[in-house]
C-alpha cells in the first residue's frame, strides 16, 4: 500500500501545524526496494532535494525519490518487524511531523511503528531518547483513549491528565499508580486493547481517515507512507492465542482487569474452550471470556457480566 498525501490538518483534538517560517527547506528521499531513506534540512529547496537524494543513495537506495518536502521540521518512522513499513512527514513543528509519520506508517503496515528521526528546519536532529519517550506516551494515550481512561487529545506529552490516566489504568490492573510509562506497562496497555494490531486498526480508523477527509492541496507533498509488508488484521482472541503460556496468563488477566473484573496478575490458570471462549481462573472467581465477531467481549463470573 502506498499513498502520498498533500496536506495534513488534524482530527486528533487539535490542529497539526502545517507550515513553518520560510527560511530553509527540508526534504526526505525514500527507496522502496530497500526501505531506506535520506533527509536534509536547512538548505535552499533544490539543494535540500539533492542532499536528501545523495544520503538515500549512500544508505544503499537504488530507487531513491523525494517523497516529502516543506519549509519546516520533518520526521520518519519504521514499522516493527515482521512488518515492513515506512512513514515520513514534513510539517510545521516537530510534534506534528512525528505524529503524522507514525499515523501513516502504522496505518499502512497494520503494526506499531517507531520514530527513526525527527529534525528541525535548521537540520538539528532530536536524540533517540526523546523520540522514544514521545512514541511511548503517544501510543499509551491512544490505548488509554480506547479504554476510556483518557479523554484529552493524544499529543505525546506526559501532561498531568496523561499521568492521571496512566495511574488510573495502573490501579485498575492492581499496580501502584505511579503515572509513568515504560516498555512493560505499554505492553500491558496493548494487552488490554487486544494486541498491537487492534491499536493499529484504531489509529487507522479514528485518526488517518479523519485526517484525510480534511486534506486540502499543497505542494510539495507533506506526508508519505508505504508498506512493503503489511500485517493482516488480527482479532483479540488470535492475539492471545499467539502468546506463550506465561505471557498469556499476564495478558488475558490484564485484559479482564482493565474492564473491571477482580483478579490478580498473572492468573493462576488460563485455558481455552475454543478460539472465541476462554476461562480465566482467579483466586476466588472463575471468569468466562467470550469474544464476538464485532470486536467486543463478554466477561462473566462472580456475579458480574461485563460487555466491552
Amino acid at each position: 500500500m502506498m499513498r502520498k498525501l498533500s496536506l495534513l490538518a488534524a482530527q486528533i483534538g487539535f490542529a497539526l501545524a502545517i507550515s513553518a517560517p520560510a527560511f530553509a527547506a527540508s526534504a526526505i528521499s525514500h527507496s522502496a526496494p530497500e526501505n531506506v531513506y535520506g533527509w536534509c534540512a536547512g538548505y535552499a529547496p533544490g539543494r535540500a532535494d539533492r542532499c536528501a537524494q545523495q544520503r538515500c543513495q549512500k544508505q544503499g537506495g537504488t530507487a531513491c525519490q523525494i517523497v516529502v518536502g516543506c519549509v519546516g521540521p520533518g520526521a520518519t518512522a519504521f514499522a516493527e518487524r515482521p512488518a515492513r513499513g515506512f512513514g515520513a512527514a514534513c510539517l510545521g513543528d516537530e510534534r506534528s511531523a512525528r505524529m503524522a509519520a507514525l499515523i501513516g506508517c502504522i496505518s499502512a503496515a497494520n503494526s506499531l511503528c517507531w520514530t527513526n528521526v525527527t529534525f528541525a528546519s535548521n537540520g538539528r536532529a532530536s536524540d533517540n531518547a526523546a523520540n522514544l519517550r514521545f512514541d511511548q506516551v503517544w501510543i499509551a494515550q491512544i490505548a488509554l483513549q480506547s479504554l476510556k481512561f483518557f479523554k484529552e487529545a493524544a499529543d505525546g506529552s506526559l501532561s498531568e491528565a496523561t499521568r492521571t490516566a496512566i495511574g488510573a489504568f495502573q490501579s485498575e490492573i492492581g499496580r501502584p499508580p505511579t503515572g509513568t510509562i515504560n516498555d512493560e506497562l505499554l505492553r500491558r496497555m496493548l494487552d488490554a486493547v487486544g494486541g498491537p494490531r487492534q491499536l493499529a486498526g484504531i489509529i487507522k480508523r479514528e485518526q488517518l481517515s479523519s485526517l484525510e477527509q480534511q486534506l486540502v492541496g499543497a505542494k510539495p507533498t507533506r506526508l508519505f507512507y508505504t508498506a512493503l509488508n503489511a500485517l493482516p488484521p488480527e482479532k483479540p482472541q488470535q492475539y492471545f492465542k499467539s502468546l506463550r503460556e506465561e505471557e498469556l496468563r499476564v495478558a488475558l488477566t490484564t485484559y479482564i482487569m482493565s474492564r473491571g473484573a477482580a483478579c490478580t496478575t498473572p492468573s493462576p490458570s488460563v485455558s481455552t474452550v475454543s478460539e472465541s471462549i476462554w476461562i480465566v481462573v482467579c483466586n476466588d472467581v472463575t471468569y468466562n471470556v467470550v469474544f464476538n465477531e464485532g470486536g467486543y467481549s463478554m466477561i462473566t463470573g462472580g456475579g458480574l457480566t461485563i460487555i466491552k
